[in-house]
């Protein structure tokens, strides 16, 4: 799934959110408020199911910050991993550390729930 818009469209984010579920980012498990990109559009990312992040309001801001940067992959059973790498406070040899990888499994269950929103229901 794919977009040239900035922006997710409707059935793209509901995909992001079936799949993601909570914030992506490591320890924080808010609802997801913000559907956004984890290289950013502005540098060329793509608006793209790979591409996509669920994240809380408080998180999407917070990986905006000078020091963070994510990076996501899909694997061969189809899981999708955000890796998170921040910088520490007080660093001033600007190595960021490695932050937490989470991951969802099963694209494919993301996309069976999907395909359940858009079946119409069946009449008795």
């Amino acid at each position: 799934m794919e977009s040239r818009a900035r922006a997710f469209p409707r059935g793209l984010a509901t995909f992001i959110e079936l799949r993601d579920q909570r914030c992506r980012t490591p320890y924080c498990d808010a609802p997801i408020r913000h559907r956004d990109h984890a290289q950013p559009w502005a540098e060329g990312g793509l608006t793209t199911v790979e591409n996509g992040l669920g994240l809380c309001e408080r998180c999407n801001y917070a990986k905006e910050a000078a020091g963070w940067r994510v990076s996501t992959s899909v694997d061969e059973n189809h899981t999708h991993t955000a890796e998170f790498t921040t910088q520490r406070v007080g660093d001033t040899d600007l190595e960021p550390r490695r932050g937490g990888r989470r991951s969802r499994s099963a694209i494919s269950r993301s996309e069976s729930a999907l395909r359940s929103l858009s079946t119409p229901p069946r009449t008795q």
